[in-house]
């Protein structure tokens, strides 16, 4: 039951895999990574706003051969992807039920092309539909705009806005996969922050609110999970070296229900906060360092639930060793809530781990391992989930590609009934403009 043990092992790992990288030639280490550097000749173009309205005729044809539109400075992104996925456990428990999925994913993107400030607009959906099981049917959709203001080159402000409706993937801390029908909620996120530079020096806070709202399913209310968290941090940082930096990030949260107590009687909401002291390294070019540790502490407005308490953590290193590979790992610590354990809290310590692999230019292969263990504090349960995957990505051109998943998901409970096991797989096309 001792987490600091937990904690002191992803520490460990991550600095025996410092000790073991040597500085290489230099490159960028996030921008130049196998999936995220750029490959012009298998990127969408885009088409001109301005002349797909005027394609319509709500434009005519001496302003859009002018360019004279405000339109004229915004490119749209349209994207179509189609997923045959299969599942061995679609409600991760001991019922083992196999079911095939057909997902169909359009999309659309508006992006700005400003020399400076930047403004997109998106919208897109995830549409799922079971074979064997069609209460597990979902229709995801989403739209969101976000931006950025450079009010000087030493500062800027940006914005964010989301709605959409989502639903609850079986198998976690909110949905156990005894419910009679997929959780269907909707969310609404609004935030915005800023970065401000002076010399060495760096300030960077942000706020973010999100409301969740769970509608009934098959009858049962899911009026209990209904939320408002409201989320604030501030980093500040100093960089006492070229390419090194030193920071500090406190932050706090305020989780609140949209019922004070939930269907048993018992205060739901709750607050914390977290501080993190760490270091950012950025030498050589080729490897990217974050980490920091610290403090948390939630306290929740139920006199008989604990308060949860102790080490933070939270740490990422991307690393590019060869140009045709990325290694790149993380770590965190956060207290989230389980149902059906009366949302006391659940301690959850992670780490994630992935590489990547240019086969060819236009072929990437990927894999992935992730663990967590999760240590509920209103009850004895412990659960270790684990998680490894395989992916490889086909870049066809500017218009198509296709990718293979496959992952294999395993959770480990000390408490009977609850542990299960589950295998993924998931062919997809995707076209694009």
């Amino acid at each position: 039951m001792a987490r600091p043990s937990v904690v002191a092992r992803l520490t460990l790992v991550l600095v025996l895999v410092l000790l073991t990288i040597a500085p290489v030639a230099a490159q960028t280490a996030e921008g130049d990574s196998v999936r995220s550097r750029a490959r012009p000749e298998f990127a969408p173009l885009g088409l001109e706003l301005d002349q797909l309205v005027g394609t319509v005729g709500l434009l005519d044809r001496k302003t859009v051969k002018a360019k004279s539109s405000p339109l004229s400075s915004f490119v749209v992104f349209p994207k179509l992807e189609l997923a045959a996925n299969y599942e061995s456990n679609l409600f991760r428990d001991d019922t083992r039920q196999v079911d095939r999925i057909a997902v169909i994913s359009p999309g659309l993107a508006v992006r700005s092309d400003w020399e400076n400030h930047s403004l997109e607009f998106a919208v897109s959906a995830d549409i799922g539909r079971h074979d064997r099981h069609p209460s597990e049917d979902y229709d995801d959709v989403r739209a969101t705009a976000n931006g950025r203001f450079d009010v000087a080159d030493n500062l800027q402000l940006n914005g964010l806005a989301e709605v959409g409706q989502a639903h609850l993937k079986r198998g976690t801390l909110l949905d156990n996969g005894r419910t009679t029908a997929a959780v269907i909620f909707r969310q609404s996120v609004i935030g915005f922050g800023g970065q401000y530079t002076v010399d060495r020096l760096l300030v960077r806070p942000q706020f973010k609110v999100t409301g969740e709202d769970y509608l009934s399913s098959a009858g049962q209310s899911n009026d209990d999970l209904d939320r408002v968290v409201a989320e604030v941090n501030t980093r500040v940082a100093y960089e006492w070296l070229p390419g090194t930096a030193l920071f500090v990030e406190p932050s706090y949260n305020n989780r609140k229900y949209g019922l004070s107590r939930d269907f048993s009687g018992l205060l739901q909401d709750s607050h914390g906060y977290q501080l993190l002291a760490g270091v950012t390294w950025d030498v050589s070019g080729v490897t990217f360092l974050e980490f920091g540790t610290g403090y948390l502490r939630q306290e929740f407005d139920e006199p008989t639930f604990s308060t949860i308490q102790g080490p933070a953590l939270s740490g990422r290193l991307v690393w590019n060793p060869l140009d045709s590979i990325t290694v790149q790992l993380g770590l965190m610590r956060n207290v989230q809530e389980r149902r059906g354990q009366n949302l006391a809290g659940v301690l959850v310590t992670s780490a994630k781990s992935r590489i990547d692999y240019e086969l060819f230019y236009n072929v990437i292969l990927s894999l992935m391992f992730d663990y967590a263990n999760e240590d509920d504090k209103s009850t004895p349960r412990d659960d270790d989930r684990f998680n490894t995957g395989f992916e490889a990505r086909y870049l066809v051109d500017q218009n198509w590609y296709a990718g293979l998943v496959a992952s294999y998901e395993k959770l480990n409970s000390n408490e009977d009934g609850n542990s299960f096991s589950n295998v993924l797989v998931s062919l997809r096309l995707g076209a694009q403009l």
